[in-house]
């Protein structure tokens, strides 16, 4: 929790703070006293993140072990025994309340499913993403456009996504 609450709050916010002003944002008007401070194109673009995230993880969490590759080794139970190419199931209770995976959880020939480390790695990389739509807050669709100015920025993205890889 730690780490996604650094990447999430801290670090994004000292990236995205480190960011020079731009021409273009030194040319807008500025904006009247009776708007919004989170304007309707902010909103668009927090609920569309918001549902495209939230598909990408309900995906993963409910369906993964059908897509999520294993290492094929052949040293585990595996949800589907004809293919042993996918990683097993990490909830321990199925949606009908059967059991799951609490039986493999204890069987030390198993060991832990890496379905939730998949799920916790694709939430974080979500995250990273996220900053570099973050920077764009005007319905521009180049993403890049100015990251060479932004150099703190990219230090510190680097430095997240090097540290997610590391700990994964």
């Amino acid at each position: 929790m730690l780490w996604v609450n650094l990447i999430m709050d801290t670090l994004a916010s000292l990236a995205l703070a480190t960011e020079p002003p731009r021409e273009d944002l030194l040319l807008r008007p500025p904006q009247d006293k009776d708007e919004y401070i989170v304007s309707k194109k902010m909103w668009k673009h927090i609920f569309g993140q918001a549902v495209i995230q939230c598909i990408l993880v309900f995906l993963l969490m409910f369906y993964g072990e059908w897509f999520l590759p294993e290492d094929g080794s052949g040293s585990r139970i595996l949800t589907n025994p004809e293919d042993d190419s996918y990683v097993i199931s990490g909830r321990l209770y199925k949606a009908n309340g059967e059991e799951d995976y609490v039986e493999n959880q204890k069987d030390p020939d198993i060991g832990p499913s890496r379905h939730f480390t998949y799920l916790f790695n694709i939430f974080v990389i979500l995250q990273l993403f996220n900053e570099w739509n973050s920077r764009k807050i005007f319905d521009e669709m180049n993403i890049c456009g100015g990251i060479g100015q932004s150099f703190m920025f990219l230090i510190i993205w680097i430095v997240e996504f090097i540290l997610q890889i590391v700990m994964v």
